[in-house]
């Protein structure tokens, strides 16, 4: 596991994205987050992976609470996977 420290001033863009299958049903149970992970883009082009169960101690992804709290730009992106069962 990695750790990283950056500062919430650096960060120029959250891309959240989510992965669907094509053919599949999907159930979303519980207050999990619906995407799988967070790409932070820095202003100097560094881009950071997170994955989305991080939360804060209110409950609230890492994502959710940069773009909510800190106003950080929060760009949701689909990724489509094809289920070959």
């Amino acid at each position: 596991m990695k750790h990283i420290e950056i500062e919430i001033s650096e960060i120029k863009l959250i891309e959240a994205y989510k992965v669907e299958e094509i053919g599949t049903i999907h159930f979303y149970l519980g207050k999990g987050p619906h995407e799988g992970e967070y790409q932070f883009i820095l202003k100097d082009g560094i881009i950071i992976k997170s994955y989305a169960h991080c939360y804060n101690s209110n409950g609230i992804t890492i994502g959710r609470y940069l773009n909510n709290e800190k106003r950080i730009t929060l760009i949701e992106k689909t990724r489509y996977k094809i289920n070959n069962s």
